[in-house]
């Protein structure tokens, strides 16, 4: 009870309690209202709760600093007194009596031989221990760490201290490549108290976010998109080995080439194809670029693309899984260069029924890179023909995908200007590509199934109405294959693009080291552990895409559609502004009106954009 009357008993008794991380001796001389009044040996007054004292004298003898010094003295000394003690889960009362101490001093020294000795005793629920041997490495570990994280902070309040002089401060590479992991990981979530702490005091901005950018900056860790700024995801390789060893295999070189087809802004190719012909029928490779005889599950590039799990591709940039000089050099399947493949050969009848597929590891010449549009113009060519119509033969022999729509628009943003392209995304040569990378993906799958080898499958779950009707669906994944409806297979998964995917690689690592007789990377339990992180990682990515091509989007209306008449439609309602698609574009977008629309489909007029809430200012025409 914290009553005056009651507190009154404590006056003249010797107190310990912690102030700032340090003990403090002092002695009671004063109550007033329900806090104590102390005093400790150099004069220093302090008012607090009787409950923050940690240790109080039984009697009251102390009346001034000099008498506190001498009892504080007489405790260190018989502190010193005291030897290692065996301690199974006292309570410090319950030491004191086996000890037999009754003299405060001798109570009082006790209690500093254990807080001085955290290296022989823990405490435990207001319980005494000895540390077993095992447990006093473990304390000296934490201790090590904690030192190492004060001077890693010390060394970062330095950096942020001196980061907009004229002579900033450098870091060591691990030091900034710490730095930068633990910011994106604030970025995303994370809580890093200390840094954040550090970070706060420092931070010059209106929000602790734009510093965390602008630190991230200074380490060369930046884009010119804001939503991948703010989003955490990583951009640079600041903590990747400049110089890394890879391992090759000696492979058979094939007897006939391949090419490639992809975007015509493309880089980095990571399939191709080739098309063979006999009097029986014809035979189509589809040469995936072999990451997996270079890599190991601890390989610094395995790990960086584990830490990514995919490229990103946004309007204004593309950050690769993998460096540069991989992704669009040492694994890319270039023109005019000999590359090592993971092949799946498919052979079709000459009336184009699938007779036989098989896998072989081999170095392949890439002939050519081809564009969709090269590949689309190119119609008289006869092996194009070909492959047009195989790939409409594999397209009717899957159970059909559902609808989707034919025509999308990408964005493309540059340091002058912003543009939309139309995209046909059931061209014939991108239905080749996509049929045919089907067909790559389902017959690993079914290669690993037969097998029982752990990869990971891309699974769907489905849900219908009371028609049978699909009203929803979501992809997920798992060790255990399962039916596919969008594919029509018993078993999918993704390994057609181990430059760009992290699940394609540990996909494609499994399959080559299981053909090849080698033990596998990877158990089951290793990549179930591994799925909740891919999964959230995935759902980033995601989410920044759809972010930053919003922001883009924005940017695309401000540069070139302002004050003209849109068409849009109306999706719904967020927090009293209107959801709507921007026609012919697709695009969703938040418009601030002066006006409710009619119809589903009506006109507007943007005025201006809102970039702090990322909204349209619009007034409704029609």
């Amino acid at each position: 009870m914290n009553h005056p009357q009651v507190l009154s008993q404590y006056l003249g008794k010797a107190a310990l309690f912690f102030h700032q991380g340090h003990l403090h001796f002092t002695y009671i001389d004063q109550v007033m209202q329900d806090k104590l009044c102390l005093t400790d040996t150099k004069g220093n007054t302090f008012t607090l709760s009787p409950s923050r004292i940690i240790l109080l004298a039984q009697s009251g003898s102390i009346s001034n600093i000099q008498l506190l010094q001498d009892f504080k003295q007489n405790a260190l000394d018989k502190s010193k007194a005291f030897t290692k003690l065996d301690l199974a889960g006292e309570a410090f009362p319950e030491l004191c009596q086996r000890l037999n101490l009754t003299q405060d001093s001798a109570r009082f020294g006790l209690f500093v031989h254990l807080k001085n000795n955290p290296l022989w005793y823990y405490q435990k629920h207001d319980k005494l221990f000895t540390r077993s041997e095992e447990e006093t490495q473990a304390y000296l570990l934490a201790q090590n760490q904690a030192d190492q994280r004060r001077a890693f902070l010390s060394t970062i309040d330095s950096y942020l201290k001196n980061l907009n002089s004229a002579l900033p401060a450098e870091l060591k590479p691990e030091d900034s490549s710490l730095l930068l992991t633990q910011l994106q990981q604030m970025q995303q979530g994370l809580r890093i108290d200390d840094l954040e702490k550090l970070a706060s005091r420092r931070n010059p901005y209106p929000s602790l976010s734009e510093y965390v950018v602008r630190i991230r900056k200074s380490l060369g860790d930046e884009a010119d998109d804001p939503a991948l700024m703010e989003s955490g995801l990583p951009i640079s390789f600041i903590d990747l080995p400049s110089k890394l060893n890879l391992k090759e295999a000696e492979l058979p070189l094939a007897d006939h080439t391949a090419f490639c087809i992809d975007d015509e802004d493309t880089l980095d190719y990571d399939d191709a194809i080739s098309i063979q012909s006999s009097p029986s029928g014809f035979r189509i490779g589809i040469h995936v670029s072999n990451l997996a005889q270079c890599l190991s599950a601890d390989h610094p590039l395995f790990t960086q693309s584990l830490q990514r799990i995919s490229s990103l591709y946004l309007p204004s940039l593309n950050v690769p899984m993998l460096p540069i000089e991989y992704s669009q050099g040492r694994f890319s399947l270039r023109s005019g260069e000999q590359k090592q493949v993971l092949s799946l050969y498919l052979d079709f009848s000459t009336n184009l029924e699938l007779k036989n597929t098989f896998l072989k590891a081999q170095v392949i010449t890439i002939s050519q890179n081809f564009s969709y549009n090269d590949i689309d113009k190119d119609r008289t060519n006869p092996e194009l023909q070909m492959l047009f119509r195989i790939a409409a033969a594999l397209k009717d022999q899957r159970d059909p995908a559902m609808d989707k729509e034919r025509f999308y628009y990408s964005i493309k943003a540059s340091s002058s200007r912003i543009s939309m392209r139309k995209v046909d995304s059931q061209s014939p040569a991108r239905m080749v590509i996509e049929e045919l990378m089907i067909q790559y993906n389902r017959c690993i799958a079914q290669y690993a199934s037969s097998l029982k080898l752990p990869l990971l499958y891309r699974n769907i779950n489905q849900f219908l109405d009371d028609f049978q009707e699909v009203r929803n669906s979501s992809a997920y994944l798992s060790t255990t294959p399962g039916y596919h409806p969008g594919i029509g297979a018993e078993a999918y998964l993704h390994a057609t693009s181990p430059i760009r995917r992290v699940v394609d690689m540990i996909n494609q690592m499994q399959v080559y080291n299981s053909l090849y007789d080698q033990p596998i990377p990877f158990s089951e339990d290793n990549l179930k552990r591994m799925i909740p992180h891919i999964e959230k990682r995935i759902l980033l990515i995601r989410e920044t895409v759809i972010r930053s091509e919003r922001y883009w989007f924005l940017k695309y209306i401000e540069q070139e559609l302002l004050n003209k008449p849109l068409q849009a439609q109306l999706r719904g309602y967020v927090n009293g502004r209107l959801k709507a698609l921007i026609l012919p574009w697709g695009k969703q977008v938040l418009l601030d009106t002066n006006a409710k629309p009619d119809d589903e489909y009506f006109h507007l007029v943007v005025y201006k954009i809102d970039w702090s809430k990322q909204i349209l200012l619009a007034d409704i025409i029609g």
